[in-house]
């Protein structure tokens, strides 16, 4: 009776999954499948923004195809990070644990915009729908707002964690991390399109009436500051880690400018011509990156980069205007704004790569 206990005990043991310690083993392929999909899910949410911005007369439910293609994308995301999540647990990873460095966050994210979604649901609900830039700061979007971006930046923070290698910052390596970036910083001006430069009406259209024009000036300042601030405070974050392959730039900011000039149409088709000035700054800053090699031990390339990049982006769109459209403003704001948002991203580069502190020896 003995005997036959202890080999059933024995036969337990074997059959039960050992507990591991540690992660999962970094995966770069999990890294590709899962921006490829994370990239789909941002898809979603901008074709949602699409319809809210050109078709807002026709959204009356909750239940919309673009609701479908956002939460569809979404779906498939959180069921990928589910699947892994599934098969590390049966094979003995600790739930904490249970992902490959740098997602578990995202699982967290999934679960947050899941309840954002349910919340949002009560939400419309109980208030109805939002309307332009309510629909940016209703409680309900930020909850799925902050959701996201903990399931957008996964890859980046996979990549962060991982030992700096030669062929790190070769595009096949890092496109999961500055596509992640992409997605981040997308994200971010998605949220602030009450501030961006896709809408160029304000800059173009002659305000009514005679005076100071304080509220048109200050909007208008405010679209070309505000996503020079969320520009360089991704590429200067990045920097801090990486050397970027050419075409980095191009790439996230190039590409987020398209997303946000599509999902706008019925405004930023008014001038076609700032895509192209955005993609032709955004190529120029690619070279000038190669030519500067701005990093943390060349802190006075990094200052010139950090200053350069949004004077020649709002430079190019200010230029574009004037060669097209024209603007109301006068020379003195004009001429005036591009600097101002080059000094913004001058003084970013002082909190992402301070100086360093001299130490008692050095001071003497």
């Amino acid at each position: 009776m003995t005997t036959n206990s202890s080999t059933l005990t024995q036969q337990v043991l074997v059959s039960a999954p050992r507990t591991r310690t540690g992660q999962p083993a970094d995966s770069v392929r999990f890294d590709r499948w899962y921006t490829v999909l994370a990239t789909l899910f941002l898809l979603g949410i901008y074709i949602d923004g699409w319809a809210h911005n050109n078709l807002a007369e026709l959204i009356e439910t909750f239940f919309t195809p673009w609701h479908a293609m956002l939460y569809g994308g979404f779906f498939i995301t959180a069921g990928f990070l589910t699947i892994a999540l599934a098969r590390n647990l049966a094979a003995g990873h600790r739930l904490p644990a249970s992902l490959p460095r740098g997602y578990f966050p995202a699982l967290i994210g999934a679960a947050i915009f899941l309840f954002g979604g349910v919340f949002d649901l009560f939400w419309h609900t109980i208030f109805g729908f939002e309307a332009d830039t309510e629909a940016l700061l209703s409680p309900a979007h930020l909850i799925l707002a902050t959701g996201a971006f903990l399931i957008f930046t996964a890859p980046l923070r996979a990549l962060w964690q991982r030992p700096v290698t030669e062929k790190e910052s070769q595009w096949r390596n890092l496109w999961p991390a500055l596509v992640a970036m992409t997605l981040f910083l997308s994200l971010l001006t998605f949220f602030t399109q009450y501030a961006t430069p896709v809408r160029p009406g304000v800059l173009i259209e002659t305000p009514m009436g005679s005076g100071e024009h304080w509220l048109e000036n200050t909007s208008g300042i405010f679209n070309l500051l505000m996503p020079s601030l969320l520009v360089m405070g991704s590429l200067l974050f990045l920097l801090r880690r990486w050397q970027l392959p050419f075409g980095s730039i191009t790439l996230i900011v190039g590409g987020n400018y398209l997303l946000m000039f599509l999902m706008t149409m019925d405004d930023s088709f008014v001038a076609p011509i700032t895509l192209a000035a955005v993609v032709l700054a955004t190529v120029i800053a690619d070279l000038l990156y190669q030519w500067l090699q701005p990093t943390a031990t060349n802190l006075m390339a990094l200052r010139y980069f950090a200053f350069l990049v949004p004077f020649i982006m709002v430079g190019l769109y200010i230029a574009g205007l004037l060669l097209t459209h024209g603007l109301w403003w006068q020379i003195h704001m004009w001429g005036g704004v591009p600097f101002v948002c080059g000094i913004a991203g001058l003084f970013l580069s002082f909190l992402t790569h301070p100086p360093a502190i001299p130490t008692a020896q050095e001071a003497v």
